[in-house]
């Protein structure tokens, strides 16, 4: 499965409130994924969210990437492609929409450290034996 390559189509408008340039995703010269992309600034705590996302892409790299490759695309390189986040992201079937998400709204919260526990009861699994 080959690569899916981004690039801007020149179409911009406003997405739930952020500004947004559209992409397409081509694979095999077939638009797969069509994207409304957003800077990074435009999103509160955006700089620190591209920073986590940069960082969840490397670590994808280093934990899956020869199965990512035999899998076809890494979701995490979609960050790299495109210059900041995706407000709005479908998924395409020819031209029909398979699915679709969206950002409706960004806010910056303290999580306690319990959010983060297994939760009772839970059982530790080997995934591959």
């Amino acid at each position: 499965m080959s690569k899916v390559e981004y690039s801007k189509t020149g179409e911009s408008g406003d997405k739930n409130g952020f500004p947004c340039e559209q992409y397409v995703g081509k694979q095999d010269g077939q638009v797969v994924r069509e994207l409304w992309v957003t800077d990074w600034d435009n999103l509160k705590g955006g700089s620190d969210a591209r920073a986590t996302f940069k960082s969840m892409a490397e670590f994808w790299q280093e934990a899956f990437g020869s199965m990512a490759a035999q899998a076809g695309e890494n979701p995490m390189e979609l960050f790299d492609a495109v210059d900041g986040f995706p407000v709005v992201a479908r998924e395409m079937n020819g031209d029909q929409v398979e699915s679709e998400t969206t950002l409706k709204s960004v806010e910056e919260a303290s999580v306690k450290p319990e959010a983060f526990q297994p939760p009772e009861g839970y059982q530790q699994q080997q995934m591959m034996q």
